[in-house]
Formats: C-alpha cells, sequence, structure tokens
C-alpha cells in the first residue's frame, strides 16, 4: 500500500513522525537549541576562567608589589611610616590639627623619597678579584666597576658587596651616559678561610635614607685563604714496587733493580736462579733485587678542637698538612688527605690548598657527617682515611698537644702491617720522639721545625 502525505502527516495531539518532512524539521531544531545552549555555557565558562585569571593575576601583582613596597622601606622609613600612622589616627579621633599636620608632613615626605625608586638603572657591575688566592697574611685586593649604560645621567647610587660576614658600602657619583666608575678595595687575610665577595647590589634610594631599592646585581667571587706552609725534603718511599719509584733499603727476591747474587735457600723460586754463576761456583745462586716503591702517602688532620691547646696550634697543624701533601704531589707520590671526617680533593696543589682553606675545627659534637656517620677527633678520621686509601704505605696523623701514644697506638691499628705510621704531635709544652713498634710519634711546635723532623726521622 502507498502512503500518502495525509497518512504520514501527524494527527493532533500526537509526536510529529520521525520521517515526516515536519519531524525532521522539530528534530533539527531541538539539535540546534542544544548547540546554541552549549555554546553559551562554554562561553560562560571560559568568561569565568577569565575573570578568574584576572583576579589570580591581580593578585599576584598586588603582593608582589606590596612585597617590593615593604622590602623598600628601611629602618628609619619604618620609624616615619608607623609615626604617620600613629598621627593620623590619634589626629582624627581626638580631633587634633596639629597630629594630622605631622601625618601630611610624614605621607608626603615618604612619596617624595619614592620618586627616587621610580624606574629602573640599566648598570653593569663588575667586581674582580686579583689574584683569587693568597696565603694567610698576603694582601688580597679587588676592582669594582659600574657603568652606565643607559642613554641618560644616572643619579648618584650606592653599591653593596658583602665580604665574608661584613658589607661594605661604596657611593657612586652622578655618571654621564657609557661612563663608569672605578672602585678599589683591599680584604683583610689575616688567617686562612674561603671568603664570598658579593654578590655586588646597585641600591636605588633617597638622600633621607628613608627608602631603597635594589636594581641590579653581580655575580659573586670567592676567595681563597690558603694556610702558610714551608718546604719539606722528600717523605721516602712505600711498599709498592714501581718502574718509576724510589729505591729503598729493602731487598726483595722479585723486582726490577738487581742488587746482588746470593746462595739458594730452600724455598726460593728457581726462575730467579743465575745458572751462569751457579755452573762457575759449582752452587746455586739467586738474584737479589732492591725494592723500587711508589708510595701512597695518607695525611690524617684531627680536628677536634679539644685536643689542640689553643687555635694557633690547629691552625699550625693544618700548615703541616699542606707542606706534607705539596712535597708529596712535588715528588708525584699518591696522595689522600683526611681532615676530620672530610675527603678532600688532592689531585693538584691549588685543590688540597683550596680544600684545607675551608676545614674547620671540629667542637667535638657526635653529629653525623654527610655519609651518615657518628664520632669525632682522630679515630673517627682514621676510619675514614682507612677505607679511603686501604694501600697507603705511609701514614701521617697530625694531632694536637693533648695526644697521648697510647691513644695514637690505637689510631695506628687501623692501618695495614706494612704501612709506615708516622704521627706529628703539634705542642708547645712538649719536645722530642717517642717510638713503639712500628709508629713514631714526633712534636713540633711552630711549622718551621718541620723540615728537620722530616729530614731527621720521617724518611728512616
Amino acid at each position: 500500500m502507498v502512503q500518502t502525505g495525509e497518512d504520514t502527516a501527524a494527527r493532533p495531539g500526537q509526536a510529529p513522525v520521525l520521517n515526516s518532512p515536519a519531524g525532521l524539521r522539530s528534530r533539527t531544531d531541538r539539535l540546534l537549541a542544544a548547540l546554541s545552549d552549549f555554546q553559551k555555557r562554554a562561553a560562560s565558562d571560559r568568561r569565568v576562567r577569565r575573570a578568574g585569571g584576572a583576579a589570580e593575576a591581580l593578585a599576584f601583582r598586588v603582593v608582589r608589589a606590596a612585597r617590593v613596597v615593604t622590602g623598600s622601606i628601611r629602618p628609619l622609613g619604618w620609624m616615619v611610616v608607623v609615626l604617620t600612622a600613629v598621627a593620623w589616627v590619634v589626629g582624627v579621633a581626638l580631633g587634633w590639627v596639629e597630629l594630622l599636620a605631622v601625618a601630611g608632613v610624614g605621607l608626603s615626605l615618604l612619596i617624595l623619597c619614592g620618586l627616587f625608586l621610580v624606574g629602573g638603572s640599566v648598570v653593569s657591575v663588575v667586581a674582580e678579584l686579583y689574584p683569587n688566592r693568597v696565603v694567610a697574611g698576603q694582601r688580597a685586593s679587588g676592582r669594582m666597576v659600574v657603568t652606565n649604560q643607559s642613554g641618560r645621567h644616572l643619579l648618584p647610587l650606592r653599591v653593596d658587596l658583602p665580604v665574608g660576614g661584613a658589607v661594605a658600602a661604596f657611593d657612586v657619583p652622578l655618571l654621564a651616559p657609557s661612563h663608569s666608575h672605578e672602585e678599589l678595595f683591599h680584604i683583610p687575610t689575616d688567617r686562612r678561610g674561603v671568603i664570598d665577595v658579593g654578590p655586588a647590589r646597585v641600591v636605588r634610594g633617597d638622600p633621607l635614607g628613608l627608602l631603597a631599592r635594589v636594581v641590579s646585581e653581580a655575580r659573586p667571587s670567592r676567595l681563597y685563604v690558603h694556610p702558610r706552609t714551608v718546604r719539606v725534603p722528600t717523605i721516602g718511599g712505600g711498599f709498592l714496587r714501581d718502574l718509576e719509584g724510589q729505591e729503598s733499603p729493602a731487598l726483595s727476591p722479585s723486582d726490577i733493580a738487581f742488587h746482588s747474587l746470593r746462595e739458594y735457600v730452600a724455598g726460593d723460586d728457581r726462575r730467579h736462579v743465575h745458572w751462569r754463576t751457579s755452573a762457575r761456583t759449582s752452587q746455586l745462586m739467586v738474584q737479589q733485587y732492591v725494592d723500587t716503591r711508589r708510595a701512597h702517602v695518607l695525611v690524617v688532620l684531627d680536628t677536634e678542637l679539644g685536643i689542640y691547646d689553643d687555635l694557633e696550634e690547629f691552625e699550625t697543624a693544618v700548615s703541616v698538612t699542606g707542606s706534607l701533601g705539596i712535597r708529596a704531589l712535588r715528588d708525584k707520590q699518591n696522595l689522600t688527605v683526611v681532615a676530620g671526617r672530610a675527603l678532600l680533593a688532592s689531585e693538584g696543589r691549588n685543590q688540597l690548598l683550596d680544600g684545607l682553606s675551608g676545614v674547620e675545627g671540629d667542637s667535638g659534637i657526635d653529629a653525623p657527617n654527610a655519609a651518615g656517620e657518628h664520632g669525632s677527633g682522630l679515630l673517627a678520621a682514621a676510619k675514614i682515611a682507612a677505607r679511603c686509601a686501604p694501600g697507603a704505605s705511609i701514614v701521617v696523623l697530625v694531632t694536637g698537644g693533648k695526644a697521648e701514644l697510647p691513644a695514637v697506638r690505637q689510631v695506628s691499628r687501623r692501618f695495614t702491617p706494612d704501612a709506615r705510621i708516622v704521627a706529628v704531635r703539634i705542642s708547645s709544652r712538649r719536645h722530642g720522639f717517642q717510638a713503639v713498634g712500628h709508629t713514631a710519634l714526633f712534636d713540633v711546635e711552630q711549622l718551621g721545625e718541620l723540615s728537620a723532623v722530616v729530614r731527621g726521622g720521617m724518611r728512616s
């Protein structure tokens, strides 16, 4: 049966048939209406997000501006702010015109001083040290150059240069475009240490000192004040055989440097039998060699301040450590230096002295080190040293005047029996030499005595 248009049309009170023209129009209208509602909701959400983002950005700018403003107020400026606020509140409450006038003067003063902080300063600050490594007591100088990189005149400003725990202030006069101002400064180096210089801060402020703002900073520098050292003789050899090593008095059945021939003894290696001599003498003769050794020098510094009589003894101990380490490096010997519970870099002279510049005394409080280890004093340092340099052939223990020989012997047991143990005790009360087993203890009062000690005892 063929349906007519009357059959497909919707009857009154009934929903339109989907495949009829009226049904298609109704469905299309509903889809368009839903799409329009979705677009309206999306646009509303975007407006809400934009409004929220704008409010968040505004709040961030307000907080940042508040921090800048509060950070620019100096102590004298805070006094003026508090005085102005108190005068205004009391003047309004009591109706005192005089206090209101005081508040007005204070507010005007703050506004005028704030005008000196408006705008930026295109300046370049360069702080240089020459040299950046000195020995304690030597002169250390520096140079600071402030350059106006803008196209207009630069108002007078102040440059603050932190030097260690102090701050040096330099006043820079009016600078024309592309002009520079140079300042020279000197750094006291009476004591060994590491001094951080900078970063130099360019400060813009008002003439009254109420407000100030840092507009630029320069890169920091570091000054190493090395400990005093003296030249000492060669420390000696060790038990490691090496083609480039030093000959030692010890004889060996197998090495590089030939010494002599001797009669065969049961147990000798037959590979070292000298057959020509044996045939000529009608008895077995073996070759004897001299040990050639390259020493591995291990220097252990006791950093516990309680073991020293005073701070000068501790500084002398640091200098002794540096002197022995430099001698080992000069002799091309392997070197390991442990100061307290810290392993110092010792690949070169500057690295060693830089590390010793930063060594601080230990108060004796049992705090863990970077590896989580506890303990202080020479024994704790020896534990770390024995683990870092298990093959050390010469071990030098540098400690204070209150150390006793039994304690030094206890520390020496941390190292291999083949190692030669030498202890240097910094003391102004004791003089002499003690030896028990393979441990030798030398007393040194001043750094200048170290050369004689090395020449007379440590090399044997």
